[in-house]
């Protein structure tokens, strides 16, 4: 009787092995086909303190705001713009700006949400959308644009 639960044993975990090859074979192939469909282009990035070319020179709000990274990624069907910007505005204040851009400007805000350390806004309108995060960085505050133009086919 022992015996036969011992081979009981050891059949149940080659059977259980053999079914966890192949789950992760089977991911692993799903994870490829996703990352072969999306085509992603090669990086662009923009010379230190400037935006990169084809990143919306009004989403720069902030009059006191300096460049310090901006980079453009073409996909299949989109191009990705993304700058960040310092300045010594508080969250609050840049935070009030962002939100009354997007929304007098044909946004429908998605997501949004402010607290004393940081803040986000997730806007879209036809033809792209824009994501916004504030934060404290070293005393000054920071502001991450993404912006994304679906209109490129």
């Amino acid at each position: 009787m022992h015996h036969k639960k011992s081979l009981l044993l050891i059949l149940l975990a080659v059977v259980v092995l053999v079914l966890v090859v192949f789950w992760i074979s089977l991911r692993n192939t799903q994870l490829t086909n996703i990352q072969n469909s999306v085509h992603i282009g090669q990086a662009t990035e923009a010379p230190k303190g400037q935006l990169v070319s084809g990143f919306p020179q009004n989403l720069k709000l902030v009059s006191d705001a300096s460049v310090t990274d901006s980079f453009a990624i073409p996909y299949q069907n989109f191009n990705q713009y993304s700058a960040v910007f310092k300045s010594s505005a508080t969250i609050s204040v840049v935070y009030s700006q962002y939100l009354n851009y997007l929304s007098t400007n044909g946004y429908t805000i998605l997501n949004k949400g402010e607290d004393k350390k940081s803040a986000h806004i997730y806007g879209t309108k036809t033809g792209s959308d824009v994501n916004v995060t504030i934060s404290s960085v070293n005393g000054e505050t920071q502001i991450n644009v993404v912006y994304l133009n679906k209109s490129t086919q």
